[in-house]
């Protein structure tokens, strides 16, 4: 059984939000460092999780690649 792509698309937003707290924005750089390490860790599980089964949609890839490699988007 696998999760209709509306609600990946729900969950991915839900996941980019916890994946926010704590995290500081700079314009070059981004401090990961007061991100909690457990729901970061959930976050890419569930993330990798969403992919393997669902697909990620176009929209998403960029901000997933960016959460999960722990840099700044180019744009």
């Amino acid at each position: 059984m696998s999760l209709p792509s509306s609600f990946s698309d729900e969950i991915i937003s839900i996941l980019f939000q916890k994946m926010d707290e704590g995290l500081v924005k700079e314009a070059q750089e981004w401090d990961f460092s007061s991100v909690e390490e457990n729901a970061w860790h959930g976050c890419l599980l569930c993330l990798a999780d969403i992919a393997w089964h669902a697909g990620i949609q176009s929209e998403n890839i960029e901000s997933t690649v960016m959460y999960s490699l722990n840099v700044p988007s180019s744009s």
